[in-house]
């Protein structure tokens, strides 16, 4: 967004949800998952709900963060596939003991 004005309307129709899902119930954790647009997370168990992501009417997205000293894995660049959902990653370094 160029103005702030443009900026305060797009956040107007977003929500961000931070946290973790163990902290939930497994119903909140599907109920979270199912309505979401974008999964965004460290490379690791978490990331296998990008198969509750809905893929219609809109696509949805998968962003998988690897930390620097870890090797790349492709299991959910597959995932993301099969369950039509976009995948991107990156890398950062991130150490995943205090992440």
């Amino acid at each position: 967004m160029r103005d702030e004005a443009g900026a305060n309307k797009l956040a107007d129709k977003i929500s961000v949800v931070r946290g973790t899902m163990e902290s939930l119930t497994l119903r909140e954790q599907v109920r979270l998952a199912s309505t979401s647009r974008v999964l965004a997370g460290v490379h690791g168990n978490a990331m296998s709900w990008v198969i509750m992501l809905p893929a219609e009417p809109f696509p949805c997205a998968l962003l998988e963060v690897y930390p620097t000293n870890i090797s790349r894995m492709h299991d959910y660049v597959d995932w993301s596939r099969a369950a039509g959902v976009r995948y991107w990653s990156m890398e950062t370094p991130i150490d995943p003991q205090t992440a």
